[in-house]
């Protein structure tokens, strides 16, 4: 599909983000920016946080004890790894400031 749309050369707005390679980058986009979009609208509370970012320390455990080496979701584990640091970095920046 993505071959297809490239030589169309008309570009969806995702595809100019990053467009998933996967499921597992499919989900961390949308749960990203969907935190991002509500964090933007109103104040969440600190639980909120830490409920998203056990999510992806939830995520990036079950993907990473299958084993999956050298296969698809390598990236995908290392974006979830690099999500579940922020998340946990933004908590403790909420909690002492």
């Amino acid at each position: 599909m993505l071959e297809w749309l490239l030589k169309r050369k008309e570009y969806p707005i995702w595809l100019l983000l990053g467009a998933p390679e996967n499921i597992l980058d499919l989900f961390s986009f949308v749960l990203f920016f969907g935190y991002m979009l509500i964090k933007a609208n109103g104040l969440l509370p600190l639980w909120f946080d830490l409920t998203v970012a056990l999510i992806y320390f939830f995520i990036f455990i079950i993907f990473k004890n299958h084993k999956y080496k050298n296969s698809e979701f390598t990236n995908s584990i290392k974006h979830t790894l690099s999500f579940l640091v922020f998340f946990i970095l933004w908590y403790v920046i909420e909690i002492f400031f």
